[in-house]
């Protein structure tokens, strides 16, 4: 039998990002820092010959930050030293709001839609032989 429904999916992101690099003393000391913004939208709708309300939008933020710098302390030794900040939010019909017990016959674990902070500090030495 033919299917009395169709559905349409629609994604749609945003995406900038750009980023700067330095020398500075002579040479031995690189600079650089990075960004990059990040949205994203997915509409869902479905036509079942009857005019209904569509699903919500699903929407995504990413924002990610990133400082290093590169020291040169001999031709064979680099002394490398970074900071990383990312931040990423969600919202997602399909997750948020949704209990183990919302739904009668389907058991759900409780996720919620991905929400996080994170800062990473990196320090290193690099040494060729």
């Amino acid at each position: 039998a033919v299917a009395d429904w169709f559905a349409r999916h629609n994604d749609a992101v945003d995406l900038l990002g750009g980023g700067v690099k330095h020398l500075a003393l002579k040479g031995k000391l690189e600079l650089r820092a990075d960004l990059t913004v990040a949205r994203s939208r997915s509409h869902v709708t479905v036509d079942n010959g009857t005019a209904g309300a569509g699903f919500p939008v699903a929407r995504t933020w990413q924002d990610t930050f990133k400082l290093q710098a590169n020291y040169e302390l001999s031709k064979q030794t680099t002394l490398i030293g970074g900071w990383w900040f990312e931040r990423y939010d969600s919202t997602d019909w399909h997750l948020d709001g949704l209990l183990p017990d919302s739904v009668p016959n389907l058991l759900a674990l409780g996720e919620t839609a991905p929400s996080y902070r994170v800062h990473v500090l990196r320090v290193a030495m690099r040494h060729r032989f």
